[in-house]
């Protein structure tokens, strides 16, 4: 057996349900604890840890596929990930009176959180709840261009059409390495865009 193999059913503490998923978030992950040393402000910083954090659990949880706690972390992760996104450019919005659309984003987080836990083999319901986060996210973001250059608002908005695209490959499910595909091209790349993004703004 290949050590790329899919394990979904592992006995022993080695062995990885989804190793090459695993490999993947691990080296989003270290590779975003380098842009931390890059970064200044309290929210780009704190982003940039969101990251990092979601990278690890993500890991885990493809470490242990059959962990229902793992899965629940994960998918609450992401929501608070794509939310986070945001988070870097709270200041604009400070300066400009909008600091409730945060507020909001926040309610609109928390809310999905606690409905995926309600119905969290539901991946019908995963789907929408991560479409109504990021078109919320999308929302805030509209006025980007206002307050950076043309060509960082430009991949902003490359790296936020890359999670669509990461759940687009979620639920085409072309046959068994669906996973690996959405991590290798839509989380890993959407993520380390916007994460060595704010490094460059911020």
């Amino acid at each position: 057996m290949s050590v790329l193999s899919h394990n979904v059913s592992p006995r022993k503490w080695w062995q990885c349900s989804h190793p090459l998923v695993v490999y993947i978030d691990l080296f989003g992950a270290f590779v975003s604890i380098i842009a931390l040393f890059y970064v200044d402000g309290m929210y780009a910083r704190l982003y940039v840890l969101v990251v990092i954090v979601q990278m690890f659990v993500s890991a885990l949880y493809h470490w242990r596929y059959t962990s229902k706690l793992f899965q629940y972390v994960d998918h609450a992760f992401i929501y608070i990930l794509i939310a986070a996104t945001a988070m870097p450019y709270m200041h604009f919005h400070i300066i400009d009176g909008e600091l409730w659309l945060f507020q909001l984003l926040m309610i609109v987080t928390i809310a999905a959180i606690v409905i995926k836990r309600l119905h969290i083999h539901l991946d019908h319901v995963s789907n929408l709840l991560y479409s109504i986060v990021t078109a919320f996210v999308a929302y805030i973001m509209l006025g980007l261009g206002q307050h950076v250059d043309t060509y960082s608002a430009a991949a902003f908005w490359v790296g936020a059409w890359l999670y669509p695209f990461q759940m687009f490959l979620y639920i085409w499910r072309y046959n068994n390495w669906y996973r690996e595909r959405q991590h290798l091209f839509g989380q890993l790349p959407a993520t380390q865009i916007h994460v060595w993004l704010v490094a460059y703004l911020f």
